[in-house]
C-alpha cells in the first residue's frame, strides 16, 4: 500500500465507527444489473467481509460504480452525485476470488476526480485473477460511505492483454505492512514496525520478540494459491537478520484459513539467522497438489532462546524466473 493510501486507511480505521449505512433502494445485491454494466462486473453475493473492522454496508449511492477492461488494465469508476471539493474517494481492491475472507490482501488506491466521476486503473497479472473491489467515500468532519462490495473478472470486463508482467516480488515494506500481523498469542505490548535497517531500499518489517517469550508468529495474506496454480510458484525467499545474536525462523502455509476446511501444512526444518543479512528459502513441497490454490495465509514462526528481535525484508516468490535482489 502506497504512502497515500496507508495514510487514508489510517484515518478511516480512527473513524471507522463513523460509517453510514443507507437503505438498499436501487441496488440489488446478486440480482440484475443495470444496462450500462460491463460483463464480468457484478455485485457480489452473500455477506463478504470487509477490512478494517468496517460492518456491512447497505447503501443506495453506488449504482454506477462499475470495473471495465482498458489498454491492459481494469478501470474502475463511479460517477458521484456531487460530492464536495473536499471529498476523498478510495478504491479497496484484492486480487483472488470472492471468498477467503478473513485472509485476503488488501490494497488502497485514491481515486481521481474528474468531471462528474471517479476514476482509477489497477493492473492485474493474469486474465483469470478476478479484482474484488469497493469504495470509502469520506467527507472531513462527516460519516464515511462504504460501497458494496462487486468482483471483476478481466477477462469477461474486455481486458484482452496484460498490461504488466507477472512480477514475484511481494513485499518490501517501504509501503507499509498492512498485509501482516500476529498470529495466535500476540506480544503484550508490541506491535510490528518498521526498522530503518533495510536489505535495500529504506524499510524492513521489525518483529519484537518479548522477555519472557520463547517464540511470536506473524502471518501475511500476501502470497496466493493463483501465484501456484497460474504462474506455477515453487517456494518463498526473503531476508531476515536479527540486531545480534541468533534466532530460527520456521514456515507454514495455510489453507482456507477461517473455514471448517482449514488446513495447515508445517515446513518441518526450522533456519536460523544471525546478525547480518541473509537469504532465507523455502519451497511449497509440503502443500499437497490438491491444496495448493487454496493458500491463502503464510506464517512464520520467531523462536529465540530470550529477547529479540528479527528484521524482514524483500518478500519474494521463487519459481522459473530470475529476480535480482542482491
Amino acid at each position: 500500500m502506497n504512502g497515500r493510501a496507508r495514510g487514508f486507511g489510517g484515518w478511516l480505521r480512527r473513524g471507522a465507527g463513523a460509517v453510514v449505512l443507507l437503505g438498499l433502494a436501487g441496488v440489488s445485491l446478486g440480482g440484475a444489473e443495470g444496462a450500462s454494466a460491463p460483463a464480468g462486473d457484478r455485485w457480489v453475493e452473500g455477506a463478504p467481509g470487509y477490512p478494517q473492522g468496517w460492518m456491512q454496508p447497505v447503501t443506495n449511492g453506488f449504482e454506477s460504480l462499475r470495473c471495465e477492461g482498458v489498454a491492459g488494465k481494469l478501470k474502475v469508476s463511479w460517477a458521484d452525485s456531487g460530492l464536495p471539493t473536499n471529498a476523498s474517494v478510495v478504491l479497496w481492491h484484492s486480487l483472488d476470488a470472492p471468498g477467503h475472507w478473513a485472509a485476503r490482501a488488501w490494497r488502497a488506491t485514491p481515486l481521481t476526480r474528474r468531471t462528474g466521476t471517479w476514476d482509477v486503473t489497477v493492473p492485474v497479472p493474469h486474465l483469470e485473477v478476478p479484482l474484488v473491489y469497493f469504495l470509502a467515500v469520506a467527507v472531513p468532519a462527516q460519516a464515511t460511505n462504504i460501497s458494496p462490495m462487486r468482483v471483476c473478472h478481466p477477462g469477461e470486463a474486455g481486458l484482452e492483454e496484460i498490461a504488466r508482467p507477472f512480477w514475484p516480488f511481494l513485499e518490501g515494506f517501504e509501503e507499509g505492512w498492512d498485509n501482516w500481523r500476529w498470529h495466535g498469542s500476540v506480544p503484550a505490548g508490541h506491535a510490528l514496525a518498521a526498522h530503518t535497517n533495510a536489505y535495500n531500499g529504506y524499510a524492513a518489517l521489525r518483529v519484537a520478540l518479548p522477555p519472557g517469550r520463547r517464540s511470536v508468529t506473524v502471518a501475511t495474506t500476501v502470497v496466493r494459491g493463483w501465484h501456484l496454480d497460474l504462474f506455477q510458484a515453487r517456494g518463498l525467499g526473503l531476508y531476515a537478520r536479527t540486531p545480534a545474536g541468533r534466532a530460527t525462523l520456521r514456515w507454514a502455509f495455510i489453507t482456507d484459513y477461517g473455514t471448517p476446511n482449514q488446513m495447515v501444512f508445517a515446513v518441518p526444518a526450522a533456519q536460523a539467522v544471525e546478525g547480518r543479512w541473509a537469504k532465507v528459502e523455502t519451497l511449497f513441497d509440503v502443500i499437497p497438489e490438491e491444496h495448493r490454490g487454496k493458500l491463502d495465509l503464510v506464517t512464520l514462526e520467531i523462536q529465540a532462546d530470550g529477547p529479540q528481535e528479527v528484521w524482514l525484508d524483500n518478500l519474494h516468490l521463487l519459481g522459473r524466473w530470475r529476480l535480482d535482489l542482491e
